[in-house]
């Protein structure tokens, strides 16, 4: 089945967690164990594991409790996997085909979809002529299009002259030509491309750097 129910990915995180920390497996010990078998049958017998998924909720935000404790066993145990996509072109229909069931891969689909505000400062040394230079840190997300000039022209009225905004827009580089045969369909990179959008006088324009 492919998509994403973070409640209930939330729920059965959680635990996951308790379990392992009711078997002593949040420790040193049980994570340089290599062999699948010892690993399953680990049980200290600690019983810590409401004790831990409150420390974890009190301490931990969203990033950081799916970056400590969305491991492989996780994944495994519920039998996750990041999915793929694909046309098939002789139906014209898209094809959905399990990409990794690697704990890094869903774990870094699953933080790309959590919510995070876009850092963006002034830069006053590049601001001139009464204009004002909005810098944003790039943090491997791009800002959502559809909102850069309904946002710089409100920018724009309440400065009071021309808005200047600069970001990261993602740049697809298409995937080399190849004659193997393979399920999987060639898939290009991404690149990052400095550039910055200008609103003046309700007017959106875009250059890059």
């Amino acid at each position: 089945r492919v998509g994403m129910n973070p409640y209930a990915l939330g729920m059965r995180l959680f635990g996951h967690i308790e379990e392992q920390a009711d078997k002593g497996r949040i420790s040193f010990d049980f994570q340089r164990m290599t062999d699948s078998g010892s690993r399953k049958r680990f049980d200290s017998g600690a019983s810590a594991g409401k004790e831990f998924i409150f420390k974890v909720r009190e301490n931990l935000c969203d990033y950081l409790f799916l970056k400590n404790h969305l491991d492989q066993d996780f994944i495994d145990k519920h039998k996750l996997f990041v999915a793929g996509k694909r046309l098939d072109q002789q139906r014209m229909v898209w094809q959905y085909y399990v990409k990794s069931r690697k704990a890094g891969d869903y774990k870094q689909m699953v933080q790309d979809t959590l919510y995070h505000p876009p850092v963006i400062s002034v830069d006053q040394s590049k601001g001139i002529q009464g204009s004002l230079y909005l810098t944003h840190k790039f943090e491997g997300k791009q800002l959502v299009q559809e909102y850069i000039a309904n946002t710089m022209v409100g920018i724009e009225y309440l400065w009071g002259g021309p808005v200047h905004l600069e970001t990261s827009e993602a740049q697809l580089i298409p995937a080399p030509a190849t004659t193997a045969k393979t399920d999987q369909p060639p898939e290009g990179e991404i690149a990052w491309q400095r550039v910055v959008f200008s609103m003046n006088g309700r007017v959106l324009s875009k250059k890059k750097l």
